[in-house]
């Protein structure tokens, strides 16, 4: 009861006011009727609105629907004369009905009827595709029936294609080749001379190249003197065999901290061995002697737990501290190289040998 009064309400403020001005033709433009969103709703009573503006005279809105009017006016709208009830009691000279139905496809029926005092209704409707928008549709279906004039989007005229000047070709005359002149030079022979070898016995040298200088007899050396091993670097220079680097001191270090970690936890597992034995003898009477028995459990769960760390730590640690100096160990004795002077039938020299042993 209480939405009827407040749009009767609505009714009489708006016929109060109409009935106040003194315009010569007074339109009313009413909100649209149907079960569609408020956004849609309000975009299509300002497109509708804006079309009535094409109307002369004063164009205005209202915030009630057709309904609402034929309900304060107290008439039926299917009734011929409920149209002239309304606009007496709205004072106005003209009425816009916008109605909007939703179709099973998706689509909206847009109905919209103007409603002149002492003059036939006209009626002008359009379907919006879904999904659209309605303003195109509305300026081109019920623009006419308010008589506006909405300016199309004119397509341009297609630009025609220019065709490329067609420019004419000149076909050289053949023009015969330039004759190049051809420089030919004769070359003398030349005449190849032979080296007889001088004949043995007779010291009787030909003409050509000196005889080659004769060979010294050969010298013999003293025999070798021992010299140090040496070693043959990264870079296949030999170089005296240098005292053990650094790289080979960690396995050594490894090999003495995993040792220890070792040690450690024999020790800590001989701890948690005798808390244990304290546990087999504590007594178990007060509730005393239930918290000092679970005080003992904790320490030799302790102690198990860190020596079994401990031990599984330094094992690990000293078998690859093992594995890595064995390794360097074998390395350094499979690049020992000795260097041995030698004397040769024509001259002497030195020989290197590579190897394990000495």
């Amino acid at each position: 009861m209480k939405p009827i009064l407040e749009r009767v309400v609505c009714v009489w403020v708006v016929v109060v006011a109409h009935l106040a001005s003194a315009d010569p033709h007074h339109v009313l433009v009413l909100r649209s009727e149907g079960s569609i969103d408020d956004g849609l709703r309000t975009r299509i009573d300002t497109q509708v609105l804006k079309l009535a503006k094409s109307i002369p005279g004063v164009v205005e809105a209202a915030d009630i629907t057709f309904s609402d009017a034929t309900a304060a006016a107290g008439c039926n709208w299917a009734d011929a004369s409920c149209k002239d009830q309304v606009l007496s009691t709205m004072g106005v000279d003209e009425l816009v009905a916008t109605s909007v139905m939703s179709l099973p496809s998706g689509d909206l029926r847009i109905t919209v009827r103007r409603l002149p005092r002492g003059g036939a209704p006209q009626t002008a409707s359009t379907t919006i595709p879904a999904g659209q928008p309605p303003d195109a549709k509305l300026n081109g279906d019920i623009a006419p029936m308010f008589g506006a004039v909405v300016a199309a989007t004119k397509t341009p005229p297609p630009v025609p294609a220019l065709k490329p000047p067609t420019t004419p070709v000149t076909t050289p005359s053949p023009t015969k080749p330039a004759t190049t002149p051809v420089m030919t030079a004769t070359v003398a022979p030349v005449k190849a001379t032979t080296t007889t070898p001088p004949a043995t016995g007779t010291g009787a040298i030909s003409t050509g190249s000196p005889p080659p200088p004769e060979t010294p007899p050969p010298v013999i050396s003293p025999p070798p003197t021992p010299t140090p091993e040496v070693t043959a670097a990264p870079d296949n220079r030999i170089i005296a065999e240098p005292e053990p680097s650094s790289r080979r001191r960690w396995p050594i270090y490894g090999m003495a901290g995993g040792g220890g970690l070792v040690v450690l936890g024999v020790l800590l597992w001989a701890a948690a061995d005798s808390v244990q034995g304290d546990i087999n003898k504590a007594p178990t009477k007060t509730p005393a002697d239930f918290r000092n028995l679970r005080d003992l459990e904790n320490k030799a769960d302790g102690y198990s737990g860190g020596g079994n760390l401990f031990f599984v730590t330094g094992v690990v640690l000293g078998g690859i501290s093992g594995y890595m100096f064995w390794r360097d160990h074998r390395a350094g004795s499979s690049q020992r190289a000795r260097i041995v002077p030698v004397v040769f039938e024509n001259g002497a020299g030195i020989t290197l040998s590579f190897g394990g042993g000495s």
